[in-house]
């Protein structure tokens, strides 16, 4: 449709333009977690081997964390970089308190080393970076730690080509494309971890193409071209990240349903067993070698890191309040919170939850009509499948990130990592443009709805810039 022609190129590449606005103004190491990133990568590129968790950042690494812009342990400090950024302007005490304790970490790092603690993750996202850091490697250290940054921003733009033409398959409306690429521009955390040097970037594109080939099997369950692309895609998923294997168990019902649907047929059975063959090829060598290795299938080396697991309790895990715990997880994926300590006001939060809710009020409106019409689900009949299989990534996913924190870490609630979110991106947006669509009916005027959001969005992200991301760091 000519009405959102435009809007759909123009979001496109105002998401690219984002996402490089983004990764240079995110200052170096200001990702959460990117100096062990950074060092397994350069651990791999410069010895051939992959690092143990008892492996040390090189000297490179430790001296560069003087280049932060404030001390990643200001929170200890009990300040914020607001308040560092009021304390420096007025020459308090507090100013010179912490100037000292920067001081003091950057000659502790460059003595003591720290470990690279992100070997707990499995290799794939570093070993195809090392040629971008071989390559860079004799430039400018800005040039290599910006060109690393620059390769994920490439990675998650694949993605987001993979979900919109996921997206396409799935439903014939231009409104709810547009709806999905408005999403991707004006979640900042898609931006501030995404791009960030690290494993998620990967992730979010491996999921994507997961999402993409499950569709391409509900369309055509008899090629098994697609069967073979969806256990190669889900091994390398596993030798990605270990959130993969939370998730199995979605592909086992899927492939279940598969093969009812398509009444019982031999040739189904061999295709899913060729997914889960493959899968085992390509992602289950990692897996037997930390059991053998470490005696620890899943690759988290508690005992080498330092974490003690916690006792499989099931009386404290039904006593724990998972709703507050989801609950600051959800903030955490929300574009206005997360590691960069900014504490935006409540309205904020607020106003974001109610954005983020509105697709999925529509859902409920729809059913709720529904449930009152002959014709029931008629509109989404075809769109079930796909509902169910995204629902399901998502439950599997957050229970296991509720396992994992609770079995080897005690919860705090203001620190979980929205990032483990970025996974079920794909999921997400295809249900936020949908319910978008059941909530704004079809008719001359809804492209109206779009454009109006796409507003807002802009509103949105100068607003969050100029009061709290400029003033965070760059105390300006």
């Amino acid at each position: 449709m000519n009405k959102y022609k435009y809007l759909k190129f123009f979001l496109f590449v105002l998401f690219i333009l984002n996402s490089i606005f983004f990764l240079f103004f995110l200052p170096i190491w200001e990702g959460f977690d990117e100096p062990s990133h950074f060092a397994y990568i350069q651990y791999i590129a410069e010895n051939r081997r992959l690092p143990t968790s008892k492996s040390f950042v090189s000297e490179q690494v430790g001296e560069s964390l003087s280049k932060l812009p404030l001390n990643q342990n200001i929170a200890a400090l009990s300040t914020t970089y607001a308040d560092y950024w009021r304390n420096y302007k007025n020459g308090s005490k507090k100013k010179t308190e912490i100037n000292n304790s920067k001081e003091s970490r950057k000659n502790e790092d460059a003595k003591k080393r720290m470990t690279i603690y992100e070997t707990q993750h499995p290799p794939l996202s570093y070993i195809i970076s090392t040629p971008i850091y071989s390559f860079l490697a004799n430039f400018d250290f800005y040039l290599l730690f910006f060109g690393l940054r620059f390769f994920n921003a490439f990675l998650v733009t694949i993605g987001v080509l993979i979900i919109y033409r996921t997206i396409s398959l799935l439903i014939k409306d231009d409104f709810v494309k547009v709806a999905s690429l408005l999403f991707m521009n004006f979640n900042f955390m898609n931006y501030y971890h995404l791009v960030r040097i690290s494993n998620e970037s990967l992730v979010f594109l491996l999921y994507s193409f997961v999402f993409f080939f499950i569709i391409k099997i509900i369309q055509r369950p008899n090629k098994i071209g697609d069967y073979l692309l969806l256990g190669m895609t889900y091994g390398l998923g596993l030798i990605t990240k270990g959130f993969f294997l939370s998730t199995l168990p979605v592909l086992v019902i899927f492939l279940t349903y598969i093969f009812i649907v398509n009444k019982f047929k031999l040739k189904t059975a061999g295709y899913a067993a060729s997914v889960f063959m493959l899968i085992a090829l390509v992602g289950g060598w990692y897996y037997a070698r930390n059991m053998l290795i470490y005696g620890d299938f899943t690759g988290l080396r508690v005992r080498e890191i330092g974490f003690k697991p916690n006792a499989f309790d099931i009386k404290k895990i039904l006593a724990f309040d998972w709703v507050k715990y989801y609950h600051f997880l959800f903030l955490n994926f929300s574009s206005v919170y997360g590691w960069n300590m900014t504490r935006p006001d409540k309205i904020f939060y607020d106003v974001y939850k109610v954005l983020f809710s509105l697709p999925y009020i529509g859902f409920l409106i729809y059913f709720i009509k529904s449930i009152f019409k002959k014709n029931l689900f008629a509109k989404i009949k075809s769109q079930i499948p796909a509902l169910i299989i995204s629902l399901m990534f998502i439950i599997f996913l957050l229970l296991g990130i509720g396992y994992t924190n609770f079995r080897y870490s005690y919860p705090e609630f203001e620190i979980l990592g929205g990032w483990y979110l970025l996974g079920l991106l794909p999921f997400i947006i295809y249900l936020f443009s949908l319910g978008l669509r059941l909530l704004i009916p079809k008719n001359k005027y809804d492209f109206v709805y779009l454009y109006l959001l796409f507003v807002l969005g802009v509103y949105w992200e100068l607003t969050v810039f100029y009061k709290y991301l400029i003033p965070t760091y760059y105390g300006l």
